[in-house]
């Protein structure tokens, strides 16, 4: 067995000639099984996969944590002549949007979404509940939001039919891989929380072992107090290692390195991790 993943898009870059941007995309390839996770807003994607020799036009399939452009708008550059399985949240589908004053929203959403020729290329795997792409490799579904210190009230908003009404992102979806050493969990944003996201793939997957959190946690805006009790966590969950990126932010990625020391690292494009596997 073997497993391989790679940064293609985060908000941090030190390598030469590849670019950053805000917004993730992760290339994994699950013993030749291959999938992109989340996609960018597009400017960066086909250019850095190209500087690393890896080809996109072979996906098995494609998996958008959430509705929101920096995971998603990226897929547009993607479009040829096959068409591509895109799995997601049905709520992905929908207009978002950013409260950025009195009754003035900014759109946050996809903005391929109302293109026919694009949509002609998607086939659509729409659920709420948990999809198995293969057996060990699982998209989550809805996760339950448990903890109490994860609960946000952000300026998010999405459209319900002709109404713009408060967005509490419940179509976040994080992808989870069982390996023989336990559970790697991969991440877009973790609107739905951090612990709430690890639990829920310790419940689905039957496993309490976690070797790997892999991608954004959405801890930038977060204080202290939280950082502290989402440590606590960790460390009570026995997480192997906490690989951060994107909106994780500086702040907490300095808090986080103190705190965890070697169970820490700051992902950024270009990162490749690999776990290999004798077959019994």
């Amino acid at each position: 067995m073997k497993i391989s993943i790679t940064i293609l898009v985060d908000d941090t870059v030190t390598r030469s000639m590849l670019l950053a941007e805000h917004g993730f995309s992760a290339y994994l390839d699950i013993n030749g099984h291959k999938v992109l996770f989340d996609a960018g807003q597009g400017m960066a994607l086909k250019h850095n996969a190209r500087l690393m020799g890896i080809k996109l036009n072979n996906l098995d399939s494609i998996i958008i944590s959430h509705g929101h452009y920096d995971h998603a708008n990226g897929i547009k550059k993607l479009i040829n002549l096959h068409k591509i399985m895109v799995y997601a949240h049905p709520l992905t589908t929908c207009p978002r949007y950013k409260k950025i004053g009195d009754n003035e929203f900014k759109q946050i959403g996809i903005d391929w979404i109302s293109n026919r020729s694009t949509q002609e290329m998607i086939e659509w795997q729409l659920s709420s509940d948990p999809q198995y792409i293969t057996n060990d490799v699982v998209l989550s579904g809805e996760i339950p939001r448990t903890m109490k210190f994860e609960e946000s009230d952000e300026p998010f908003y999405i459209k319900d039919r002709d109404n713009i009404v408060k967005d509490y992102l419940f179509d976040d979806q994080a992808l989870f891989l069982r390996t023989p050493e336990g559970l790697i969990i991969i991440t877009g944003c973790a609107h739905s929380g951090l612990i709430n996201t690890i639990l829920h793939a310790v419940k689905l997957m039957n496993d309490d072992r976690v070797l790997a959190v892999i991608g954004g946690t959405h801890l930038i805006h977060s204080g202290e107090e939280r950082l502290q009790v989402t440590v606590e966590h960790l460390e009570s969950l026995k997480v192997k290692k906490l690989y951060a990126a994107h909106c994780t932010g500086f702040n907490s990625c300095c808090f986080l390195k103190e705190r965890l020391k070697d169970r820490f690292e700051r992902l950024e494009v270009g990162k490749s991790l690999e776990w290999i596997y004798d077959e019994k």
